[in-house]
């Protein structure tokens, strides 16, 4: 029995269920943060709406708000795969209506790339 305590394998199995604790709590907040945006955006009367992109190293959520006529009142991105991500004002899409945001998909990229790059000099 001591050498189960001895060998480190007791530690890792300590540590391994400290790091799935704090995965969970930080993935919850996440959560809760984009549930927080969506509750005040429907408590105003506005209609949104969440995209997702699909990849596995690259993902992007796309949260829309729009009035009743279509008209896209506020966008935000959430850019990342890790749980300290946040959404971030998209101002490209106001304005616009939400039949030709599918045409207008690539600006997202676009901005994004041209983020990372200033982000690097």
């Amino acid at each position: 029995m001591s050498k189960l305590f001895d060998s480190g394998f007791f530690f890792l199995m300590i540590l391994l269920i400290v790091v799935m604790f704090v995965q969970y709590y930080l993935t919850y907040k996440q959560v809760s943060s984009m549930n927080k945006v969506a509750r005040r955006y429907a408590e105003d009367g506005y209609v949104f709406a969440v995209g997702r992109t699909k990849g596995w190293l690259r993902k992007i959520n796309l949260l829309v708000v729009a009035d009743s006529n279509g008209v896209i009142y506020k966008s935000e991105i959430l850019d990342g795969i890790t749980v300290f991500a946040r959404y971030k004002t998209f101002p490209q899409f106001n304005g616009m209506k939400i039949d030709a945001l599918r045409n207008a998909c690539q600006q997202i990229e676009d901005y994004l790339i041209n983020q990372k790059g200033e982000n690097r000099r």
